[in-house]
């Protein structure tokens, strides 16, 4: 959690204006033994054989920073239980040749990153930009047999249930403030609804307002 809150600090220092700062790290563990970025191929692969056909925890520490007239932070961690599936050694020989393990904790990183980060800061800045009123921020993740889940979750004040579909729509605009102030935003909502359309995935929108609003990323699950 430590090193996500020197990143957004960081950042934050260097704004003048209101904005939103999200600084993350990832820690890999197995049992008792932290595991860092991979000295070189050889160390990479041997990481890979640690945690396939066997379960490995992953800790990610995230702060939020909000900085102008009324500053705000907030750090938190999450845990998660990842089970990899066996990893033959072409399979882990080619994944190490395309370069993708030497700069991530534990040898490995989910496919299309840029994409997946992209779609998370968008909803998770407009859930703190439009649903701060709430006083709270969630992110959980879930599976089925076919499908990773993550939500992302609010409590603010909603979009009302006829509109559920079409926040997402690039020229949508709404009446109420939360919804008015969404037309800044709506952009970024339809750009996060698209990448998670090329990744082969969706977004959806469960709204009830004051209560609970939950923007959930569907991911297919890699099939080996």
């Amino acid at each position: 959690m430590e090193l996500s809150r020197q990143k957004a600090e960081e950042i934050a220092a260097a704004q003048t204006g209101d904005c939103i700062i999200i600084g993350a790290d990832t820690v890999v563990a197995k049992g008792e033994k932290i595991m860092g970025k991979p000295k070189d191929a050889a160390d990479a692969k041997q990481m890979l054989r640690s945690i396939a056909d066997d379960c490995h925890q992953v800790y990610t520490g995230v702060t939020l920073i909000r900085t102008g007239a009324h500053p705000q932070s907030v750090t938190f961690q999450e845990k998660t239980d990842v089970f990899l599936y066996p990893i033959s050694d072409a399979e882990a020989d080619a994944y190490i040749a395309s370069g993708d393990p030497m700069d991530k904790a534990g040898a490995y990183a989910n496919a299309n990153k840029d994409a997946l980060q992209r779609i998370m800061f968008n909803l998770i800045s407009n859930a703190i930009r439009y649903g701060g009123d709430g006083k709270y921020l969630g992110m959980f993740l879930w599976a089925d047999q076919a499908h990773i889940y993550i939500d992302i979750v609010d409590r603010g004040r909603g979009i009302e249930k006829e509109f559920a579909d079409s926040v997402f729509d690039r020229l949508f605009m709404m009446e109420d403030s939360r919804n008015s102030a969404m037309q800044g935003n709506g952009l970024g909502l339809t750009i996060a609804k698209n990448l998670a359309l090329q990744l082969g995935g969706d977004i959806t929108l469960e709204s009830h307002p004051h209560q609970k609003t939950v923007f959930t990323i569907t991911l297919k699950k890699m099939a080996y």
